[in-house]
């Protein structure tokens, strides 16, 4: 069962781990992040931060494969109002801190993650 993250945290609520905010450290995605708007299904690439307008229904985010994509950070941000939902999916059988997938139902809300080679984390 996908997890669903919480509106105000912007992290699962069944979430195991301490979790914060990274701001600043080392690795090659640090300020650099690109920006674009999505209003359908799509496969994450280049741009490092997400932003996800589902005003007309529910959207699913592909992330990569992991391993080609090793220590990558995105930020994905649900901009509208409205109930539908955002899925981010994680590449196969690849999981997000163990699930499948994450949801996003929440206006406003957003998940970081970054790439370990073999998975996804929410950071």
């Amino acid at each position: 069962m996908p997890a669903t993250i919480d509106k105000f945290l912007g992290r699962p609520l069944n979430h195991k781990h301490n979790v914060s905010d990274i701001k600043g450290g080392s690795g090659t995605n640090i300020d650099t992040s690109t920006t674009t708007t999505i209003t359908d299904n799509t496969t994450a690439s280049n741009a490092n931060v997400i932003l996800v307008n589902a005003l007309a229904k529910n959207i699913t985010v592909i992330l990569p494969q992991s391993s080609t994509v090793p220590s990558k950070t995105y930020k994905i941000k649900k901009i509208d109002t409205s109930n539908h939902t955002v899925t981010v999916d994680g590449f196969a059988n690849e999981t997000i801190d163990g699930d499948p997938t994450m949801i996003i139902n929440f206006p406003n809300s957003a998940i970081q993650l970054v790439s370990s080679s073999t998975g996804w984390y929410i950071v």
